[in-house]
């Protein structure tokens, strides 16, 4: 039995050192761009998934990340006699690229750049447009590179938790002004999720 047992083992390991490994990591941060054309929302609040594949081969992850969010003021209305909101402002982020990934007993640390197409809006209610004139453009986008940087504590077999931080430069249209698009921003990866178990060689 225990022979048997040591065999399936030795399989099932040989077996995942020939599979992909997957690394996936969403996370929850504040972004900040170029406050020029953006107003009170040069800063607002982002939700990412960073998803990374690679063979047992290459050194380097393939990388996908995706990242949005936006802001909205409001406030309180006596004529309607609730919340109403007056202005507000959206991004998302497609990044491809490589990352490495090192694993260690304790930790996960990566690093990533590459190539992103960059969306951002910003809506305004106060908009006034002359007779035979359209809207001005309240959305642009762009292409711009990115880099990133992060560390998580792995907890358990395949889950981990840390920060990062993540610079992408892209620049656009809103309103006839050149505007940034990008930014920076700092996260936090409430969930962080390798396969198959990345076991580790140091402390």
């Amino acid at each position: 039995m225990a022979l048997a047992l040591s065999c399936f083992v030795a399989v099932a390991a040989r077996g995942s050192e020939r599979n992909p490994t997957f690394d996936l990591g969403l996370s929850f941060g504040v972004r900040s761009t170029d406050p020029a054309g953006w107003d009170e929302f040069a800063r607002h609040q982002s939700f990412g998934a960073d998803l990374s594949w690679r063979r047992p081969t290459w050194p380097l992850f393939l990388a996908l990340d995706l990242h949005a969010g936006g802001k909205s003021n409001a406030g309180y209305d006596p004529y309607v006699r609730g919340t109403v909101y007056t202005n507000d402002a959206t991004h998302a982020e497609a990044a491809l690229g490589i990352r490495w990934i090192g694993y260690s007993r304790r930790f996960a640390l990566g690093f990533a750049s590459g190539l992103a197409l960059v969306y951002g809006a910003f809506g305004k209610d106060t908009i006034r447009v002359a007779p035979g004139h359209g809207l001005p453009d309240e959305s642009g986008t762009g292409f711009g590179p990115w880099l990133d940087a992060g560390a998580r504590l792995r907890i358990g077999a395949w889950y981990s938790a840390g920060i990062g931080a993540r610079i992408t430069r892209a620049r656009g249209t809103l309103y006839g002004r050149d505007v940034d698009l990008g930014g920076w921003q700092a996260y936090v990866t409430f969930l962080g999720l390798s396969w198959p178990r990345q076991t580790g060689r140091h402390p």
